[in-house]
């Protein structure tokens, strides 16, 4: 299974042009979901459900670029260790991402 993933989807650099790009996308969407969800809950106002769709899909695709992009380590060096990068990313990213997704979910909600 591991070939596979390897095969198929390749571990990205922390610092390549595709990652910060998608960075650029989730910040885009970031900056959208802050200015729409107060109006949102201030004039009790609905989602359209294409659009709460697509939200959702660019989060989610935000956190599976995540889990195959490397990081840096204390020592500056790039660990590309895709089973590496799952353990720092739930050690640490994953709760930034759980808070923001659950607070979106409750507030549209």
């Amino acid at each position: 299974m591991n070939e596979i993933f390897t095969k198929y989807i390749h571990v990205m650099a922390p610092n390549s042009t595709i990652y910060i790009i998608c960075n650029l996308i989730a910040l885009f969407t970031n900056i959208l979901l802050l200015l729409i969800v107060p109006m949102i809950g201030a004039l009790n106002l609905d989602l359209p459900h294409k659009l709460e769709g697509i939200f959702n899909i660019i989060i989610i695709a935000d956190i599976l670029v995540k889990l195959n992009v490397g990081f840096f380590t204390a020592d500056g060096m790039i660990e590309m260790d895709r089973l590496k990068i799952c353990k720092h990313y739930l050690n640490l990213q994953i709760w930034i991402d759980i808070i923001s997704i659950v607070s979106y979910s409750t507030i549209i909600s």
